[in-house]
């Protein structure tokens, strides 16, 4: 593990005074990092809360004074912060063995910008030209008109003012826009690079890094990068946390024979579903699950005793509970109503799509975040898109990778799981 935090380095990319932050890259081996890392910093008066880098960067937030020297940032390894938060037992045994002692966790950030050497290598299939077919092209004058739009919404992220953009947006894409904006404390990380990109009747625009800033206790900050979809009749349409450039990457790069709006498809799909937790879409949930869509879902427990009963259902101390979507639907509008934000992100993912259909498994990695209840598990999907609105037949969660759960599993017997079976 020291041996991984010797090789991740911190630097500065750009100082924007007028934010008071210092936007960072994060590098493995001199190449930015593909997924995920929290970190916190001392910002010259104590420790921040935890942060959460994504592709690589992140931000440090100074609200007095920008610092005029090296300051010190620190990885998280240890989460007992988190430990703090929803289990007091797990709490008691870490503060007694002590914090994991890992030197190399500790970085010192010199205020000194330093770019990248060198870009990074592209990877990604819409930045790659011999392989974007003309299905894909954007008309230039499509692309002055969406930048135009785009420079005022990036106005309104700017100034916290919503007044005059509504013209910009269908009636659905503004109050996505308006939920999203009350996602916490909305901040325009640096100036964004677009990337339009056509697919079917909708050209998407990637992408506007912004950071949503919490102001409770016991709260975590984000970077997210935000991607905007047009219609033809070039108004936003809808707004999406993008997935991270790693999950991206292994959806448009797998060699499986799809065609590239099947891989598009997917990837739109993702983005509406861990946004639609992000804002709290109660109503668009509802309508894309299935009536009867099979759900297991499971709940990281206390360490408290479990009775004989429920043995069959409680395994690594988690709650596997199969539930109608009534059932499941109720328990999401509580737990909405009980969280002051929620954050997924997904990673490690395996897909298959049925022959001859827009049928998908998709099993992949979930870390799950909120003020009040955190897990990592994996996520097994079969989703039909056939149609305008997904429709999602099965959703099963499991603590662990499982094959019995992998997406070749889920395509050829998606409906011949019972509880406690794995």
């Amino acid at each position: 593990m020291d041996e991984i935090l010797s090789n991740i380095d911190v630097r500065v990319e750009e100082i924007v005074p007028e934010q008071m932050n210092v936007n960072l890259l994060f590098t493995y081996c001199g190449q930015l990092l593909p997924n995920k890392l929290d970190y916190y910093y001392w910002n010259g008066f104590r420790n921040t809360r935890l942060y959460e880098a994504k592709d690589g960067r992140g931000t440090a937030n100074f609200d007095d004074m920008l610092p005029t020297r090296d300051f010190p940032l620190y990885i998280e390894v240890a989460y007992t912060r988190e430990a703090e938060n929803y289990d007091s037992e797990l709490n008691m045994v870490m503060n007694a063995l002590g914090e994991m002692s890992f030197k190399n966790k500790n970085k010192t950030v010199s205020m000194k910008i330093q770019k990248l050497a060198a870009k990074e290598p592209v990877v990604s299939f819409e930045l790659k030209p011999e392989t974007i077919t003309d299905k894909h092209a954007v008309l230039i004058t499509d692309k002055d008109s969406m930048l135009s739009i785009m420079s005022r919404v990036e106005e309104v992220l700017l100034s916290g003012k919503i007044e005059g953009i509504s013209d910009c947006f269908t009636p659905d894409g503004y109050d996505m826009f308006l939920t999203l904006l009350s996602y916490g404390k909305v901040n325009l990380v640096r100036k964004p690079e677009y990337r339009f990109l056509k697919d079917g009747n909708q050209t998407l625009c990637k992408s506007i890094p912004v950071q949503f800033r919490f102001t409770t206790a016991n709260n975590k900050d984000f970077v997210e990068d935000l991607c905007f979809r047009f219609t033809p009749e070039l108004k936003i349409s809808s707004v999406a946390f993008t997935l991270t450039r790693q999950t991206e990457n292994d959806i448009l790069r797998d060699d499986k024979n799809w065609d590239e709006s099947s891989k598009l498809l997917l990837i739109n799909f993702l983005e509406n579903y861990q946004t639609a937790y992000a804002l709290k879409r109660y109503d668009y949930l509802e309508s894309i699950f299935s009536d009867s869509a099979l759900i297991i879902v499971g709940t990281q427990l206390k360490r408290t005793a479990v009775s004989k009963d429920m043995e069959n259902f409680v395994k690594d101390n988690i709650l596997y509970e199969q539930k109608s979507k009534a059932e499941f639907m109720e328990s999401l509008r509580r737990s909405f109503k009980s969280k002051n934000y929620i954050n997924l992100r997904f990673e490690d993912i395996n897909m298959m799509k049925k022959s001859g259909q827009e049928i998908y498994g998709v099993q992949l990695k979930q870390n799950y975040y909120s003020n009040n209840y955190n897990d990592v598990g994996y996520l097994t999907l079969l989703v039909d898109l056939s149609e305008e609105l997904p429709v999602i037949h099965v959703r099963v969660w499991n603590k662990n990778k499982n094959e019995y759960l992998s997406a070749k599993t889920i395509i050829t017997r998606p409906y011949g799981y019972q509880l406690g079976e794995w």
